[in-house]
C-alpha cells in the first residue's frame, strides 16, 4: 500500500534532478547530500504539485517522439543484450535509453550498433533508483509511455504471437486516473543446464514456476511518466495523488508485490536464473539496488521447472528470431 511516507521519499529521491542533478548524484552517499536534500524537502513536494498540474495538461498532447521506450540499467549483460533489443524492436518498441552501470565487457560497443538505442554511461554503486528517476525526469516528455525491465525480462503476451506493445497497454493507459500497468512475472528456471548452452535464452529455457509461486506476486509496470511521482522501489513506481497503476484486469496495484497473480493477457518472462554457471557470473556482478550478495540459496528458489512453456520458441518462429 502506498503511504505519505513513500510519497515522501519518492518526493525527496526526485531532489538531485530539481536542484543540481550532476553535483548530487556525485554526493550521494556524503552525509552532506542526505542534510541537503531533506532541508530541501519542500521543494520535492511544490515539484509534486507541479508535476500533478502537468499531468493533467498532458492529457491532450499527442506530438510525442515516441509511443512507448524501454528504459533499463545493464551491468555486464554483452552475450544477452542482442536477442533481448530484437525482442522488444519485434513488438513495436521505438527507442531504448540503456543506462550502462560500469560493465567491462562489450555492453557499450553492443548498445552502441543499434541506431534505436542511446547509451547512457552510469558508473557507481547503486544507481537502479536513481537512473529510474532520471529516465523519469528526461524523457517524460518525448516518450507517451516508458517501460521499464531489465536485460532477463519479456514483457509477453501468451497466446498472441504478433502483438504490438503500445497497442496493447494504450487500453490501459489512455484512461485518465490509471499512471501504469504492473505486469506480473512468470519465473523461467534453469532447464536442468549447468553451463549455458548455444543459442537464445528464449529457445533453450523452456521450463519456468506455476503461475502461484510466491515469487511471481511481483510486477514491473508500464508507466505514463508524466503521471508518476518518482521510484522508490524498482518493481512499482509511485503515481501522483489522484492516479493509480492497475493490472491487466482493472484491478489496483498498490504493492510490488501483488498477491492476486494475473497473468492470462500480458506478463514478464522473468529469466532469473538461466543456467547455474550463469547464475553465478550474475551472483559476482552484485546488486543494482543494494550492497550485499545474492546467495546461492536464491538460485534453489529460483530454479523452478515445474511448467513446460515453449510459447517464446513459437513467438520467435513466427517472428524470424529465432537466429542467434
Amino acid at each position: 500500500m502506498t503511504t505519505i511516507k513513500d510519497r515522501l521519499m519518492a518526493a525527496r529521491n526526485r531532489l538531485p534532478i530539481f536542484v543540481n542533478n550532476h553535483f548530487l548524484d556525485k554526493k550521494r552517499n556524503s552525509l552532506k547530500y542526505k542534510i541537503l536534500s531533506y532541508a530541501l524537502f519542500p521543494i520535492g513536494l511544490i515539484e509534486q504539485e507541479k508535476l500533478k498540474r502537468a499531468a493533467h495538461v498532458s492529457q491532450k498532447k499527442e506530438n510525442f517522439k515516441y509511443k512507448v521506450i524501454v528504459v533499463s540499467i545493464m551491468k555486464n549483460e554483452a552475450p544477452y543484450i542482442k536477442e533481448w533489443i530484437n525482442y522488444y524492436l519485434s513488438i513495436g518498441v521505438d527507442h531504448f535509453y540503456i543506462y550502462n552501470n560500469d560493465s567491462s565487457d562489450s555492453t557499450e560497443e553492443i548498445l552502441n550498433s543499434f541506431s534505436r538505442v542511446t547509451c547512457i554511461n552510469y558508473p557507481g554503486k547503486l544507481r537502479q533508483l536513481d537512473a529510474y528517476n532520471d529516465a523519469l525526469n528526461r524523457f517524460k516528455n518525448i516518450a507517451q509511455y516508458i517501460t521499464i525491465v531489465d536485460a532477463d525480462e519479456f514483457v509477453f503476451c501468451p497466446n498472441k504471437f504478433k502483438f504490438n506493445l503500445y497497442q496493447f497497454v494504450d487500453k490501459y493507459l489512455s484512461h485518465k486516473e490509471v499512471a501504469g500497468l504492473g505486469i506480473h512475472w512468470l519465473i523461467f528456471g534453469s532447464s536442468n543446464f549447468v553451463t549455458p548452452p548455444e543459442g537464445l535464452v528464449t529457445e533453450n529455457y523452456v521450463f519456468r514456476s506455476r503461475t502461484d509461486f510466491y515469487k511471481n506476486k511481483h510486477v514491473k509496470t508500464i508507466i505514463n511518466p508524466r503521471k508518476i511521482l518518482g521510484y522508490t522501489n524498482s518493481h512499482l513506481p509511485i503515481p501522483l495523488p489522484g492516479y493509480k497503476i492497475i493490472n491487466e484486469n482493472y484491478q489496483v496495484i498498490d504493492s510490488p508485490a501483488s498477491d492476486n497473480v494475473t497473468v492470462e493477457k500480458i506478463r514478464i518472462n522473468h529469466y532469473f536464473t538461466k543456467s547455474k554457471e550463469e547464475f553465478m557470473k550474475k551472483r559476482d556482478r552484485g546488486l543494482a539496488d543494494n550492497t550485499g550478495k545474492r546467495s546461492m540459496e536464491e538460485f534453489k528458489i529460483h530454479d523452478k521447472n515445474d511448467v513446460f512453456d515453449n510459447s517464446m520458441q513459437i513467438f520467435n518462429k513466427n517472428n524470424n528470431l529465432n537466429k542467434k
